[in-house]
């Protein structure tokens, strides 16, 4: 973040960089969540022979949380160094 600061990104630009990642990285772990419960869920079955019920709305609510939590973890960071000025973010180390 301060080598971006540094070369003249703004504010935004470092915000909008690290909010695009941080959904991208949601949305994956939500999608390998999904799989690997899915997945558990048929070996389960498989095991001890009961019915498997996949709710869709479950399954969405769970990839959006997953998205949702990458945002914020994401953002929070990105938004408190893009508000430094560049020769403090240089002189931290």
């Amino acid at each position: 973040m301060r080598i971006l600061k540094s070369l003249g990104f703004t504010g935004f630009d470092i915000l909008f960089l690290f909010m695009i990642e941080s959904i991208l990285l949601g949305v994956f772990g939500g999608v390998l969540g999904g799989v690997v419960g899915i997945a558990g869920a048929y070996s389960v079955e498989r095991l001890l022979h009961l019915p498997v019920v996949f709710p869709l709305s479950l399954i969405v609510a769970g990839f959006l949380v997953a998205v949702a939590v990458g945002f914020v973890s994401g953002v929070y960071p990105a938004r408190k160094a893009a508000k430094m000025k560049p020769v403090d973010l240089l002189r931290y180390e």
